[in-house]
């Protein structure tokens, strides 16, 4: 993608008015095509200087996240801690660059040795974010030992952002009843003992953002890497009374937060019910259907105009009221939808949903 359609379609994305939890972690996906990294971060704080939740693509291992999140997230005691990022820079700087910044002793420090060695963290890039409240939030953008320091060009890109980031934080969020699914699923096997003995890299990063709303300090068991939700024991046991001829609900259920919903379904995985049968455990993320239609207009042809126009559809309004929220003639739109149906081979309002709903492989960083 084009720099220019990249922050196009990055500005149109922070510009759906969604909750910044369900929507950061498309927006850091995004990111990306606009600043190279191995890996992106989000960090929510409130007043006075506290991280409240974090949501990383970093797939970080579960002694290695107990450390961090434990002993160096808000800990005020350790000056290499991540509450103080934001000391290192000057008032009014919104973006720092640890190649720039970061003092000779922290690569001596235990937060260099404990977390960022182990993990080949090598390079950060940073961009301080204001919310209306006056809390201050952090993004963070992390390259690997080995690969190349990040540039002033870098610096100037993650600015030019800052504003639209800003922008999500302080959205007048709208609620929505639609959500579908965002081709992210992982699985889980567990055991009869409701034990997790098997998970999938995506099945352990959607169980952590199902299971906890909140991940911060003290939130979460980072021996398990998640405390396992109720509700998929429930799914067990749901699964075993269907073995047993039984009378049960099927072993569905959905658990929902600010992260998203997430579908669960339980299969048997070997054995007709034996104490030795595990249980597999699929999870699927759905969004907001904007989110979903954002994502996948991403690798589309379609102008900034145009995206406007599908997201309107997929509300239900009609030409006229596009129109009049575009500020634009009805034929003006009449031409924006047939040109989109030219460039998606499409003939239809359906056949355009059906279209832009299309669950494609997704690889999301983690």
């Amino acid at each position: 993608m084009k720099h220019a359609a990249a922050i196009a379609h990055f500005r149109q994305l922070c510009c759906l008015n969604l909750d910044s939890q369900t929507l950061m972690p498309t927006v850091l996906q995004t990111l990306h095509d606009l600043v190279g990294s191995d890996s992106n971060g989000f960090y929510w704080s409130a007043q006075p200087e506290r991280i409240t939740n974090v949501y990383s693509e970093e797939s970080m291992p579960r002694d290695i996240s107990a450390l961090f999140f434990d002993e160096f997230l808000n800990n005020r005691k350790r000056p290499d801690a991540a509450i103080h990022i934001g000391n290192l820079m000057k008032p009014g700087q919104l973006v720092g660059n640890n190649a720039r910044l970061f003092p000779a002793a922290f690569y001596e420090s235990d937060n260099y040795n404990l977390i960022w060695r182990p993990l080949r963290r090598k390079w950060l890039l940073w961009a301080m974010l204001h919310d209306q409240h006056g809390n201050t939030h952090t993004v963070s953008l992390r390259r690997l030992n080995g690969e190349t320091p990040f540039s002033l060009q870098d610096e100037q890109r993650l600015a030019q952002l800052v504003p639209y980031f800003t922008h999500a934080l302080n959205a007048s969020v709208q609620t929505s009843d639609e959500f579908i699914d965002h081709g992210e699923s992982g699985l889980i096997v567990m055991d009869q003992q409701s034990k997790i003995r098997y998970q999938s890299e995506e099945g352990q990063r959607l169980l952590l953002l199902a299971a906890h709303p909140v991940i911060s300090s003290g939130s979460v068991n980072w021996g398990t890497y998640g405390d396992l939700p109720v509700q998929l024991r429930q799914l067990c046991a749901r699964l075993n009374a269907i073995y047993a001829g039984q009378s049960a609900t099927p072993p569905l259920d959905v658990i929902e937060n600010r992260w998203g919903k997430f579908v669960f379904r339980a299969h048997y995985l070997s054995g007709t019910g034996n104490d030795d049968s595990l249980f597999g455990i699929t999870i699927q993320r759905h969004v907001p259907l904007a989110l979903k239609l954002m994502a996948n207009m991403r690798a589309l042809n379609l102008s900034v105009r145009q995206k406007d126009v599908c997201l309107l559809l997929a509300k239900g309004k009609s030409h006229s009221a596009i129109a009049l929220q575009l500020e634009v003639s009805p034929t003006t739109i009449v031409d924006h939808v047939q040109k989109i149906y030219d460039k998606l081979g499409v003939r239809s309002h359906n056949a355009l949903m059906v279209r832009l709903s299309k669950n494609e492989t997704r690889q999301l960083r983690h």
